[in-house]
């Protein structure tokens, strides 16, 4: 005798397995799809410098280099003008010419190509707050101590200064660093006269004792008469370990030359300059 009640049932159970497979087919499908557009599109855990817009430093096992992928897509930026936070940004594309960096951001469809002087730090780097102290006689001393330029005696001889004061290497104590410059330009025709009145020193002082990092006077390139004009730009902590790494602006261009210096070896050394682009062992 022929059940259709039976079979409706039968009928209705494989439909059920059916939906019920082709659900979960759907469902692991999507999270497949889903997974591979995290991975591809999660930060990257690398870390990255912008200096002026100029190309895109990448900081990797203890090494600086300009970048070579282009992992720094994936990185999300604090963008800072003139030592202020101005927002958050994603890169939106690198110019292949001129390798200036367009930013975008979430919440907006517009490209944004910043003024400088800009640093942009991917998210996984502090930023390091500082504020630019006043150059006094007391410091006037120590500048003609480590510097021996007895001619400068006055602090209006001096063109300009940069003077921080922070724990730096997070030991307890802390350090003032300091960027001195001082040009006498009354004669550019009298190479001798700027030779002897034309300097910049970058140097710190730590428990009473002074230590230079780096000085230059004027020199002569081509026809061209060079000045170097050190100055603190910005403080980072590239590795999270407390210890800060010091960028250093040199105006001696039209286009500024930046050094990164950071701590090794129980002192502060030249780890990175846009000049060069290379690596500093």
């Amino acid at each position: 005798m022929y059940n259709n009640e039976n079979t409706n049932f039968i009928y209705d159970n494989i439909k059920q397995n059916i939906y019920k497979n082709t659900l979960w087919i759907v469902l692991i499908i999507i999270v497949v799809i889903l997974s591979i557009i995290f991975f591809s599109m999660k930060s990257s855990n690398n870390s990255y410098i912008i200096l002026d817009n100029n190309k895109i430093i990448e900081y990797n096992n203890e090494k600086y280099q300009y970048v070579d992928n282009d992992d720094y897509i994936k990185s999300n930026y604090k963008v800072f003008y003139q030592n202020k936070y101005i927002g958050s940004y994603f890169i939106d594309e690198v110019d292949s010419f001129t390798g200036e960096v367009f930013f975008t951001n979430k919440s907006s469809s517009n490209r944004y190509l910043f003024d400088k002087p800009l640093l942009a730090i991917s998210n996984n780097i502090d930023f390091i707050e500082f504020k630019n102290e006043e150059f006094t006689m007391d410091d006037l001393e120590i500048f003609n101590n480590i510097s021996n330029k007895d001619y400068i005696t006055t602090l209006s001889e001096i063109t300009s200064t940069s003077k921080v004061t922070l724990d730096f290497d997070s030991d307890g104590v802390y350090e003032t660093f300091y960027t001195v410059t001082y040009d006498s330009l009354e004669d550019l025709t009298n190479y001798e006269l700027l030779n002897n009145n034309s300097y910049s020193v970058f140097y710190y002082t730590k428990n009473g004792q002074s230590y230079l990092i780096k000085e230059n006077e004027l020199y002569q390139e081509g026809e061209n008469i060079i000045f170097s004009n050190y100055k603190i730009s910005s403080i980072i902590d590239i590795n999270n370990d407390d210890i800060y790494e010091i960028i250093i602006i040199n105006m001696m261009y039209e286009t500024p030359i930046y050094e990164i210096y950071e701590f090794k070896r129980n002192s502060y050394e030249l780890a990175f300059s846009t000049t060069i682009g290379g690596n500093y062992e």
